[in-house]
């Protein structure tokens, strides 16, 4: 399986154990993720799915961050190596999120890199005001677009 060049995996870090991640479907079988069946994949600090076009990365914590990253990491690799270039776009929810490390904005830019070396764009989606505040200060946000609502998304999508 492929990491994104420069992050950590749970396997990096010692001492550290998570629960099994269990997939749901076969990989043999990505080729038929849709809107209806998506690939997911989740940990318990955020949900990664794809559905044959975009892949949607919904963080469930209050905080991104040393903890967090290297799980969420191993999550995001396996389905991005799934998508393939089969990839649309790239989605990261942040609706949860209030807190964000270094080391959480690295994998938020390491995971757009990925997206747009397939070409996808990549959107930061229902980000709170002050986490918004964070990415611009640190000029981040020119590196995504910016969707605040369901309906901004699927348009991006054409739906």
């Amino acid at each position: 399986m492929e990491r994104l060049a420069g992050l950590a995996t749970t396997a990096d870090v010692p001492g550290y154990a998570l629960p099994s991640i269990r997939p749901r479907e076969d990989l043999r079988f990505v080729s038929q993720a849709s809107p209806d069946r998506p690939l997911i994949r989740s940990t318990p600090f955020a949900e990664v799915a794809w559905d044959g076009r975009m892949v949607r990365i919904r963080f469930s914590g209050p905080t991104v961050g040393q903890t967090e990253v290297p799980a969420i990491n191993d999550a995001i690799s396996e389905v991005l190596s799934a998508a393939g270039d089969g990839l649309r776009l790239l989605v990261l929810d942040l609706e949860q999120v209030e807190a964000i490390s270094s080391m959480g904005l690295g994998l938020c830019i390491a995971t757009r890199h990925e997206a747009a070396r397939r070409k996808a764009p990549s959107v930061l989606f229902r980000v709170r005001d002050d986490l918004l505040d964070l990415f611009r200060l640190m000029k981040i946000d020119r590196m995504f677009r910016h969707c605040p609502t369901e309906r901004e998304l699927a348009e991006m999508l054409g739906d």
